[in-house]
């Protein structure tokens, strides 16, 4: 009987991790890790990369039955209308914009009606504006992602 394997992966702020277990018992078959750079505005091909790096040193994926991802989220990827990234990403834990972004809550009515008309509060306020202002001199698409849906649009969709 073949032995059925499935993948997890995780991107967090750190690193990205790749496991591959058996399907039935949950044993640990292989695994791999590749970290990110060190910071809270990050080029997202950096993640790619390292989700490349941790896949490979896992042994690939060409014997996986299912593939299981998690990674970090609210996090701001801009990108145009081609899907190609016009500026680093910012992560959850850039305070930066931590004022702007309690205000445009507040615009919303507080964080409970902000979450109710868009799902999650906020984080990102004031980055957001000036991506956006930035997005509308040259013309493109505005478009806000989480760090974990563009590895997964990126890599497992190919968009």
């Amino acid at each position: 009987m073949d032995r059925k394997l499935i993948a997890g992966v995780d991107s967090s702020t750190q690193s990205v991790k790749v496991v591959i277990r058996d399907a039935d018992t949950g044993e640990l078959v292989r695994q791999g890790k590749a970290s990110h750079p060190d910071g809270t505005e990050v080029d997202p091909a950096h993640w790619l990369s390292a989700l490349d790096k941790a896949t490979e040193a896992a042994g690939g994926f060409s014997d996986v039955s299912a593939i299981s991802v998690a990674g970090q989220q609210h996090g701001f990827v801009a990108i145009d209308k081609d899907a190609k990234v016009i500026r680093p990403a910012l992560l959850w834990n850039d305070l930066r914009s931590a004022k702007a972004a309690a205000d445009l809550n507040q615009e919303f009515g507080g964080p409970n009606e902000t979450a109710k008309a868009i799902g999650s509060i906020s984080p990102l306020g004031k980055s957001i504006k000036k991506s956006s202002d930035q997005l509308k001199v040259l013309g493109g698409l505005f478009m806000v992602m989480s760090a974990f849906n563009f590895v997964i649009l990126l890599r497992y969709l190919s968009i």
